[in-house]
């Protein structure tokens, strides 16, 4: 017997282990958990209830962000524009990435908002469209970060799956569409 551990001769290192062996284990369970629940897009704050309490996701409290969302997805829904670019604000520019699917990169006004929607539903069938809000943000202004996952099928006969991001700003009292952008 080994004094202290009360273990056989020799087998001294093994009490230690233990222990050991079962915090890996633990914590190799709890980065499976974390890992899993982040590629499903599953968030949790756990070490401030307060802040999580706080800050009820705007789509449930703010209807005219809801309004906007839907807009957003009913354009793609519909395959007509005019829900889009009618968020653009009307004396401003949204920064528009879309050359994948045969938009443009640019900042571009109401109208060009428009125009390069037509184009690009004018190519592609939409087969499903889903838009979720990301994140909000309080930098002095209101902003809201939204992914929009599209499926479709293009005029060559080639199906493709987009994502793509809108971010919306408070201006005037309504949600602008600032930025689309597809993730790349």
């Amino acid at each position: 017997m080994t004094q202290g551990t009360g273990l056989p001769a020799g087998n001294g290192d093994r009490a230690a282990i233990v222990p050991m062996a079962a915090a890996a284990l633990v914590l190799c369970a709890i980065a499976a958990i974390v890992m899993t629940a982040s590629a499903l897009g599953i968030v949790t704050i756990a070490c401030s209830p307060a802040l999580a309490a706080s800050d009820p996701p705007p789509s449930a409290d703010d209807p005219i962000l809801g309004k906007s969302l839907e807009g957003i997805a009913s354009a793609f829904r519909t395959e007509k524009p005019d829900p889009i670019a009618s968020l653009v604000p009307s004396d401003g520019k949204a920064y528009v990435l879309l050359t994948s699917v045969g938009g443009s990169a640019g900042y571009y006004s109401r109208d060009q908002v428009y125009f390069i929607f037509n184009k690009v539903f004018a190519q592609h069938d939409t087969t499903k469209f889903s838009i979720r809000k990301q994140k909000k943000e309080d930098q002095g202004k209101d902003f809201v970060y939204c992914v929009g996952d599209w499926s479709y099928h293009r005029h060559d006969g080639v199906d493709g799956n987009s994502q793509i991001h809108f971010v919306l700003s408070m201006r005037k009292g309504t949600w602008a569409l600032v930025e689309i952008r597809e993730a790349q």
